[in-house]
C-alpha cells in the first residue's frame, strides 16, 4: 500500500461537490488541495468549509498545478467530454460524475485520450456503491433468493427537498432544464440505475424498451423503460412517477428510488436512498416463510459517496482499476441514448446500436 497522500481538485462546487467532498474529508490517504467554480466566491466559500487554501475561477488552473495529482470534474453533462479530455492530456487522474459524455463520439475521445495518457479514470456514480445496495448484492450473490428473474425500480419524484438540495430553475444552477447542457432529467438519473441493477443482477443487456412522455424536453416524466438481459430469462423494469402533493422525509433531494429484485426463490427490497415515502427498513429479504430487515444497515444517502470515492482513492495510490472504468461507462452511455432512441421512434432498441 502507498504511504503518498492523493492530492485532488474539484472542478465545480455546486451542490453535489458537497457529498463528493465528504470522502475526501474523511479519508486520511487523501486531501482537497484545490476548488475551482466560475463563482469564484462560491469556490471560496466551498474552501473555507473545507480548509482548503487553493481557490481558482478557471480549471485550467488546477490542470497547471503541479501539486494536483487528480481532478473531480462536477460540471454540467456537456462539459465533461472537454474538460476531463484536457485533464487527462495534463496528466492528472479523472474522477467525474456520470456520464462520461453526451454522446459516443466525445466518450471514444476521452477514452483515446486517457488510454494514451496512463491516467486513472474513474465514473463517479454513487448508488453501486450505496451499503444497502451492496448489501442485496451480496445476497444475490450468495444465492438467498435462487436464479433472479426480475428488478422492479422505481424512481419516485415529489416535493420536500431541503432548501440548500433544491434544484434551480433560473441562472447557471439551472443547467439540467436545457437539454443541450444536461441531456435530460432521464438522462441524468439512469446511470444510477443502469449500474445499480449490474450492482445486483450483473451482465449485457440484450434490448431496451422505453417511453417518455416528453421525449424531446429536458422533462421526461411520467416515464418508463423495460429492458432484457442477453441470453437468460431476465428482466428489469424502471418507472418514473412524481408526485405535487406528498412531502418526502429526505436530507436531501426529494427524490425516493426503491429496487426490488425477485427469484425463483425469494425476493430482496431495497427501500429508498435519497429520500423516503413509506417509513421501510432500508432493505428485506423474503424468503420461504420468512422475511428478514436488516436495519442495521448505514442508510444515508451520501454514504455511496463516500465509498465510491474512497475506492478511487485506493485505485490511484494502489494501481487498481476503478469499479467503473471507460468501458463501463461507455456502456452505460449507450445504454440511456438506446433508451431515448427507444422512446423517440417506439421500437425496442439495443445499446450494440450505439
Amino acid at each position: 500500500m502507498s504511504s503518498k497522500r492523493l492530492n485532488v481538485g474539484f472542478i465545480g462546487a455546486g451542490m453535489i461537490s458537497r457529498v463528493h467532498a465528504l470522502g475526501y474529508l474523511r479519508n486520511e490517504r487523501a486531501r482537497i488541495a484545490a476548488v475551482c467554480d466560475i463563482d469564484e466566491d462560491l469556490a471560496r466559500r466551498r474552501a473555507n468549509e473545507w480548509g482548503v487554501k487553493k481557490v481558482y475561477a478557471d480549471y485550467r488552473e488546477i490542470l497547471k498545478d503541479p501539486e494536483i495529482d487528480a481532478v473531480e470534474i462536477l460540471l454540467p453533462h456537456h462539459l465533461h467530454a472537454p474538460v476531463a479530455i484536457e485533464g487527462a492530456e495534463a496528466g492528472k487522474h479523472i474522477s467525474m460524475q456520470k456520464p462520461i459524455a453526451m454522446d459516443m463520439k466525445q466518450a471514444d475521445q476521452v477514452i483515446s485520450v486517457v488510454k494514451s495518457s496512463g491516467v486513472k479514470f474513474n465514473l463517479a456514480e454513487s448508488y453501486s456503491f450505496y451499503p444497502p445496495i451492496l448489501k442485496a448484492s451480496e445476497l444475490v450473490l450468495n444465492d438467498e433468493i435462487g436464479t433472479p428473474s426480475m428488478i422492479r425500480i422505481q424512481s419516485l419524484n415529489g416535493i420536500g427537498a431541503v432548501e440548500d438540495w433544491q434544484e434551480p430553475t433560473e441562472g447557471k444552477g439551472a443547467w439540467r432544464l436545457d437539454r443541450n447542457k444536461g441531456g435530460g432529467l432521464i438522462f441524468d438519473d439512469i446511470p444510477h440505475h443502469y449500474f445499480a441493477t449490474q450492482r445486483l443482477v450483473p451482465g449485457k443487456i440484450e434490448s431496451i424498451f422505453a417511453f417518455m412522455s416528453y421525449p424531446d424536453s429536458p422533462i421526461e416524466y411520467p416515464a418508463a423503460a423495460v429492458w432484457k438481459y442477453a441470453q437468460r430469462d431476465a428482466y428489469c423494469v424502471l418507472t418514473y412517477p412524481f408526485f405535487t402533493t406528498i412531502r418526502m422525509r429526505t436530507k436531501y433531494y426529494s427524490l425516493n428510488e426503491s429496487y426490488e429484485v425477485v427469484g425463483d426463490e425469494g425476493l430482496i427490497r431495497v427501500s429508498h436512498l435519497s429520500g423516503e415515502v413509506l417509513p421501510e427498513p432500508p432493505l428485506m429479504l423474503r424468503k420461504g416463510e420468512k422475511t428478514i430487515e436488516f436495519v442495521d444497515l448505514v442508510d444515508d444517502w451520501a454514504e455511496g459517496f463516500v465509498n465510491e470515492v474512497a475506492q478511487f482513492i485506493e485505485c490511484v495510490l494502489d494501481d487498481k482499476e476503478p469499479y467503473i472504468g471507460t468501458e463501463r461507462a461507455r456502456e452505460q452511455l449507450a445504454f440511456a441514448l438506446a433508451a431515448y432512441k427507444s422512446a423517440t421512434e417506439g421500437r425496442k432498441v439495443s445499446p450494440e446500436e450505439f
